[in-house]
């Protein structure tokens, strides 16, 4: 399943995630919960004032009749994971309409035109 997803990020910490993302250290956990090929793409004002990133990956069951939510929980069980996420979390920003009780998190895209 082709997965696409959205968040922002605090304009201040962009060259924070880009340097993070440099060396991540969740690769194998991400591989063992079934995503791979991912790719995360940043969109930014000029001044980098607005900040807009983009995941594209593959999901696939790495176990049977696991759902995508199942994944991410088990995912985040896995040793330094937890860490991972909350460091990302401080760098992103929250999209309009998500609730300021829940960090910031990255949200599913409807795919509107495929060829």
């Amino acid at each position: 399943m082709e997965l696409v997803q959205i968040v922002d990020l605090l304009p201040e910490c962009y060259d924070e995630y880009v340097e993070a993302h440099k060396n991540v250290p969740v690769k194998e956990e991400l591989a063992a919960v079934g995503l791979s090929k991912i790719r995360v793409y940043s969109w930014h004002s000029g001044n980098k004032s607005v900040c807009r990133l983009v995941l594209s990956a593959t999901w696939e069951p790495a176990q049977e009749g696991e759902t995508f939510k199942e994944a991410m929980k088990r995912y985040m069980t896995m040793p330094g994971v937890a860490e991972w996420e909350a460091w990302m979390d401080r760098l992103k920003m929250r999209l309009p309409g998500q609730s300021l009780d829940e960090p910031p998190r990255w949200e599913r895209c409807e795919c509107v035109y495929s060829d």
